[in-house]
């Protein structure tokens, strides 16, 4: 398939035809709608590198944490009973 002058396919998009706004290359055509996707992409990009690294902080849930502490409390209360049976016997 050749490539057009932005590194594309040339070829329409199967079922791309015809779509208002649509080149027959599948490309957008200039317009305000344009823009405004360019800019959502813009910022999601930003978004993406101020938030990389910070993975840890931002997948923290409440309720993963509480699950994690009575899980916690379950197998220290079942430690000391385990202590406590050993004493006995």
């Amino acid at each position: 398939m050749p490539l057009d002058a932005h590194g594309d396919h040339s070829e329409p998009l199967v079922g791309r035809q015809g779509v208002s706004g649509v080149h027959e290359a599948g490309r957008m055509k200039p317009s305000s709608y344009y823009d405004r996707v360019v800019d959502v992409m813009e910022e999601l990009m930003e978004f993406t590198l101020l938030v990389r690294g910070r993975a840890d902080y931002l997948v923290d849930r409440y309720s993963e944490r509480k699950a994690a502490e009575a899980e916690a409390v379950r197998l220290a209360e079942a430690a000391m009973a385990h202590e406590k049976e050993a004493e006995r016997t």
